[in-house]
């Protein structure tokens, strides 16, 4: 198996890189730290885990002193590693000189790790040693000496791998490759693009002659293609035309890279020239370009071309936010195909530019319906604040549908300055319907107040005049709105006269938010002779009860008060849910006290049970266990069913088990 580590022109085309690490040019100041690593370095006792950290020290803080003794090291397998990791960092030809004369010393596996430091260093002067490892019958050998020529990156290090080239093995060509590519990216960032350009021309001459693989292709027509700037465009159209498609891949990707209308034109003539999935990938081209002479081109897919390509066009213009492509999209909003006109909207509501709210508001103000709701839907979209007027416009339009839609686009785009427009617009609701579409505006504008609770004045002021139906509606609105000026607001509906105002205000109470409004609930559960009105207060109020936010005394006082009521099973059952959620010994009386009513004698089983498992489980176990033995005892008594009885008889003995037996 071949292993490739490639150039940062590879890596740009998706392939692997290895690095080149930064040739360290501290000035290093000999002294006691050199010495003393280079005692441990000498010492024959010495572990091998303290001489490769004395060679990673010497790598920071050492001089010529130290060339040599790491130099002895190279040859050690188990240390050669840490003495090049020593030796690549330490500025002067001393080191260089070390490593070139291991070159002639070495073999297999260590004489590769220096061939590689030797890269590293840049070393001039071993191009020729490299050149001759370039024929070694060791393929690793061979294959790191043309990496590191490529590295060292000079005309004359890329020479010998040129020569070599076609001679070497099919094992070995993919490297031979890859040092070239190296070589030739160091040419071009040292400034000679016409040495790089031929090192580049070079290689494609050798992909196309023999199957290598694609990434060394693609390079190739990379730096070829960049080397040359503008005079690269007709290299970039090549690719772009090419079969291969790893090759047309690469060339879009290329021209990502190359500014200008020249690039672009490439793109767009391959456009016109192509169609199905490679149309989609030069459309998502021009659309990261953001080139408007390219509007004609892809204006034209937009209209003409395969589905998927008209949709794909659409989006590729909404990119370039330019108002030039406005037209477009009016024009394919009434395209007979559905998907197309749709695409057409979400590309104007996208639309970076400001002459799309311009055509977005022109069509809220056409007379037909169909446009209208149009423009209603993507000024939507848009979030576009300017439509408001004519949304409230629409609102008061004599057709349902047309109202109910501006309704709709209102409860997305008002605040809390358009709450009088809302108040009236919920006056004016002709029926249930509409009267239910303006509350959920009014409560989302409200919600989406920065202080929602800022907005009850506004609607506690529509209160007095509404009618019953929108005084509902309200109420629901200054539920969700919350506050005291909210509270105070529903407080008094509950005294309404209109049985329909009173029970919403009643649900409105029993929904609140916070345990304000737990003293009115309780005061009406026990002055209420409904016993549907009784329980809806009794659930508001024990619902709180139930949050487990509030602190476990306060849960277990609103328990005690509504225990007081005189309650029917039906009640009790919401007592008992409440009590089984705390972990209190003294909810546990509260729940025995329904054992006695055969309606409700097993939840009040089960919400004994509960409450004990918490407390025997707690740090107050063994102090509340003596308190708990009767009445689980009695509990496992009751003919309450199996399941019940066992569960009681288990924490009979684990409370007898904590109280010493008793």
């Amino acid at each position: 198996m071949i292993t490739l580590r490639l150039s940062p022109a590879l890596l740009l085309l998706g392939t692997a890189l290895v690095a080149t690490p930064a040739f360290a040019q501290e000035t290093h100041t000999p002294g006691s730290a050199v010495t003393t690593n280079l005692a441990v370095l000498a010492r024959a006792d010495a572990s091998l885990k303290d001489k490769v950290d004395a060679c990673r020290e010497l790598a920071r803080c050492a001089g010529a002193e130290a060339v040599e003794p790491l130099g002895a090291l190279l040859a050690d397998p188990k240390l050669s590693h840490a003495a090049r990791y020593g030796l690549e960092t330490i500025p002067g030809p001393e080191v260089d000189a070390r490593f070139r004369r291991a070159l002639g010393e070495l073999h297999g596996r260590l004489l590769v790790g220096v061939i590689g430091s030797v890269g590293v260093r840049r070393d001039g002067q071993a191009v020729g040693l490299l050149g001759k490892l370039l024929a070694d019958p060791d393929p690793e050998v061979a294959q790191a000496a043309a990496r590191s020529l490529g590295r060292i990156g000079s005309i004359a290090a890329i020479k010998p791998i040129e020569a070599a080239l076609t001679a070497t093995s099919a094992t070995n060509r993919p490297a031979f490759c890859e040092g070239l590519l190296r070589g030739a990216e160091r040419l071009s960032a040292d400034g000679q693009a016409a040495e790089a350009q031929a090192v580049y021309d070079l290689l494609r001459a050798v992909v196309s002659a023999e199957p290598l693989p694609p990434q060394i292709q693609t390079a190739a027509w990379r730096g070829a293609i960049l080397t040359r700037g503008k005079a690269g465009v007709p290299l970039l159209r090549e690719a772009l035309a090419a079969t291969d498609y790893h090759l047309f891949a690469a060339g879009v990707r290329i021209a990502d890279e190359l500014a200008g209308s020249e690039a672009t034109k490439a793109l767009t003539d391959a456009l016109a020239a192509t169609a199905g999935d490679r149309a989609l990938v030069l459309l998502e081209a021009l659309g990261r370009r953001g080139d408007i002479t390219a509007l004609a081109a892809v204006s034209a897919v937009g209209q003409t071309g395969a589905k998927p390509l008209r949709l794909a066009a659409l989006h590729t213009l909404s990119q370039w936010g330019s108002a030039t492509t406005v037209p477009l999209f009016e024009f394919l909003l009434a395209d007979p195909d559905a998907e197309v006109a749709k695409g057409a909207g979400e590309s104007l509501a996208a639309l970076a530019a400001p002459e799309a709210s311009i055509a977005i508001l022109k069509l809220i103000a056409e007379p037909t319906a169909a446009k209208k709701l149009l423009g209603m839907e993507l000024a939507t979209r848009r979030r576009l604040g300017t439509a408001l007027p004519a949304l409230a416009g629409t609102a008061r339009d004599n057709d349902p549908a047309l109202r109910a839609a501006a309704v709709r686009s209102l409860g997305s785009l008002a605040g809390p300055a358009d709450l009088p427009l809302l108040l009236e617009l919920l006056g004016r609701a002709p029926n249930q319907g509409e009267i239910d579409s303006v509350e959920q505006a009014l409560t989302a504008t409200c919600l989406r107040a920065p202080v929602p609770m800022a907005c009850a004045e506004a609607l506690r002021g529509g209160l007095a005049a509404a009618k019953p139906a929108q005084q509902c509606a309200l109420l629901h609105t200054l539920a969700a709105v919350g506050g005291p000026t909210a509270l105070a607001s529903v407080r008094a509906a509950v005294d309404s006269a209109e049985p329909t105002v009173h029970a919403a205000a009643l649900r409105a109470l029993a929904g609140w938010g916070s345990r304000e409004a737990a003293p009115d609930l309780l005061k009406l559960a026990r002055a209420s002779t409904q016993p549907a009105e009784r329980l809806i207060c009794l659930r508001g109020y024990l619902g709180f009860a139930r949050q487990g936010e509030t602190p476990e005394a306060e849960r277990l006082a609103l328990c005690r008060e509504a225990a007081g009521l005189g309650l029917q099973p039906e009640e009790k059952r919401l007592l008992l849910g409440a009590l089984g959620d705390l972990a209190s010994p003294e909810a546990i009386p509260l729940a025995a006290a329904c054992l006695e009513d055969p309606a409700v004698r097993r939840e009040a089983a089960s919400a004994v049970l509960e409450i004990a498992t918490k407390v025997l489980a707690g740090p107050n176990g063994t102090a509340a266990a003596p308190s708990l033995t009767q009445v689980l005892g009695k509990v496992a008594a009751l003919d309450a069913g199996p399941e019940i009885a066992a569960r009681a008889g288990k924490l009979l003995e684990q409370a007898r088990a904590k109280s010493g037996g008793k």
